[in-house]
């Protein structure tokens, strides 16, 4: 809980030193500033950024922002970032004039239920990891607290939608988004989530795989037909859309982290540098040891992707790191009912 803690606090005096009224010129030996997914502070704080430090030989300084927020922010002037870092491609949309019309997707994930070990409804929550009771059930019991990040604001929360959708589908209960516990009262910042759940304000509630077993939750694993993980469902997942308030559309696929240097940014040099880390043999290891499945491919006009990134993401996609179908969908047997 205190690490936790104290890789918020981290982020929340980084976010001073981003702020758009402090411009700053890139020099060589300045930290890299990254504006990155909420779900990856963990990662960053405690792998990323300080396994950068050390084969760079310059800093690394994070906010966390919910995807949708960041873009946003960054669009508009009020953080300035070398690289931005999605937890959907789709946020890309938001930057604005800052897009640069491409990005590189370096990791895959999953979504999942955490939930605290020692918590009220931990054994229910427990028979449904072992497949002994369907796990939408669980949440429906009397007095589940249930939580959840908000759809405008991080990818998350639309897709957070959409697993209960695709849920709705295949266990055939139809409106079952609308019977979820708390309605409007579930949603909570995405950089408050897991705190709310391991403090037990929150009995449960959906985060990505990787992101709730940083914070030492216990998890319910959901069936690749609604988890929006598994390459193979990636039809299934296509058929989800959202919109948001500002009338941007996002649309269902297999879960994607994916990183850019915005137009504009005050050292292009050091968010290149950055994105070629996250695609090195030390940032894939620092990845895959927090639970991330690292992948390689190019998004968007790939022919403004500088060369060097390019030729590195060439690289590891020959080596056989893309997202490729495996075996049909909902073969896995992985997962609970």
């Amino acid at each position: 809980m205190s690490g936790g803690r104290g890789a918020i606090a981290v982020v929340v005096a980084s976010a001073a030193l981003l702020a758009g009224g402090c411009r700053r010129v890139g020099r060589a030996g300045e930290p890299v500033d990254v504006v990155y997914a909420a779900s990856l502070t963990s990662a960053m704080e405690r792998g990323i950024g300080p396994a950068f430090r050390a084969s760079a030989g310059r800093g690394f300084r994070g906010v966390a922002r919910g995807s949708t927020a960041g873009a946003h922010q960054i669009r508009d002037g009020v953080l300035q970032a070398d690289a931005y870092v999605t937890a959907d491609p789709g946020t890309l949309q938001g930057l604005g004039s800052s897009d640069p019309g491409w990005a590189i997707a370096f990791a895959t994930g999953e979504l999942a239920l955490g939930y605290r070990k020692d918590g009220r409804f931990a054994p229910a929550l427990d028979s449904a990891s072992r497949g002994l009771v369907a796990w939408w059930r669980v949440l429906e019991r009397p007095g589940f607290r249930f939580g959840r990040t908000d759809p405008a604001l991080d990818p998350k929360g639309y897709r957070t939608l959409w697993l209960f959708r695709l849920a709705a589908r295949r266990y055939e209960v139809p409106g079952l988004t609308d019977r979820l516990p708390g309605g409007e009262r579930q949603l909570f910042p995405e950089d408050q989530l897991g705190a709310r759940v391991e403090t037990g304000q929150l009995d449960a509630g959906v985060f990505y795989l990787s992101e709730a077993r940083a914070q030492g939750l216990a998890v319910v694993r959901l069936p690749p037909e609604v988890n929006l993980g598994d390459p193979a469902c990636a039809d299934l997942y296509r058929t989800m859309t959202y919109r948001a308030p500002d009338g941007s559309e996002f649309r269902g696929g297999t879960i994607l982290y994916a990183a850019t240097v915005p137009v504009g940014a005050p050292d292009s040099v050091a968010g290149d540098r950055f994105l070629r880390f996250l695609l090195s043999d030390r940032g894939r290891a620092e990845l895959a040891a927090r639970g991330y499945e690292p992948t390689a491919s190019l998004l968007g006009d790939t022919t403004r992707a500088p060369g060097e990134l390019a030729r590195l993401v060439r690289s590891r996609s020959m080596g056989g790191d893309g997202t490729g179908m495996g075996a049909a969908c909902g073969t896995d047997s992985a997962g609970a009912p």
